[in-house]
């Protein structure tokens, strides 16, 4: 699947998703992040060539991601770290991102380790990044993907569906796990995060959709500090 899935090149993720994260980790001044579930490293190759100063690790848990991330990572030497897990990895960091992968996490408990993780290697009121396909609009299908959902499923936490993602060359199909708004609000709070805001995202201009393809979560880890001020 990672051969596939690294060769489909026009998926809307990167069009739209990594652009507004792009923005957002420049707003903040960011100079250390990692990409938790980095995939074949094609978030972090595009905010290292944007941001000369900075330094990233990108982890992915699957091998197979890891060797292309390797590759792709490779030109930028010491700034880029590529693991397979996070037992190595002690230090803090500005930003974590998690461009679609809580839609991979099948359970509650798996979601929360993950978010939990992120926050524990995030400096004090560091940000968390979170991009998702939009929960509410998952029984459309936009310019590259579609899926198998069906809405008056919508409450039916971590319920399993299918999803294609395509461009005009490949196709794949492969499975995802449904949560809901406020189920993963609910997550993010049991994890130690504040959202600071939520961003729809359309589909990519080519194609107009009414419809919301993609969200972005943003949370901030919480700390006494923080904590005692609310």
């Amino acid at each position: 699947m990672a051969e596939v899935y690294c060769e489909i090149v026009e998926e809307s993720r990167f069009k739209i998703v990594f652009p507004k994260t792009l923005e957002i980790l420049k707003h903040l001044n960011c100079q250390t992040l990692l990409d938790f579930g980095t995939g074949d490293g094609r978030f972090v190759e595009e905010w290292l060539s944007q941001c000369p100063s900075a330094k990233a690790v990108a982890y992915d848990p699957a091998p197979e991601m890891v060797k292309y991330a390797k590759n792709r990572l490779q030109r930028f030497g010491e700034r880029a770290r590529v693991v397979e897990n996070l037992t190595g990895v002690t230090e803090s960091f500005d930003a974590v991102t998690f461009h679609a992968v809580w839609m991979c996490l099948p359970t509650v408990d798996a979601c929360l380790d993950c978010l939990r993780s992120a926050h524990r290697l995030l400096k004090p009121r560091g940000k968390f990044i979170a991009s998702v396909t939009h929960p509410c609009f998952r029984d459309r299908q936009f310019s590259t993907f579609r899926t198998s959902f069906d809405m008056t499923n919508y409450g039916r936490e971590g319920l399993s569906f299918r999803v294609t993602i395509f461009d005009g060359n490949r196709s794949l199909t492969f499975t995802d796990y449904h949560w809901s708004l406020s189920e993963m609000s609910r997550q993010l709070k049991l994890s130690g995060f504040f959202i600071d805001e939520i961003i729809e995202l359309c589909d990519i201009e080519w194609r107009p959709n009414p419809y919301y393809a993609w969200m972005i979560i943003v949370a901030e880890k919480r700390t006494p500090d923080s904590e005692s001020q609310c």
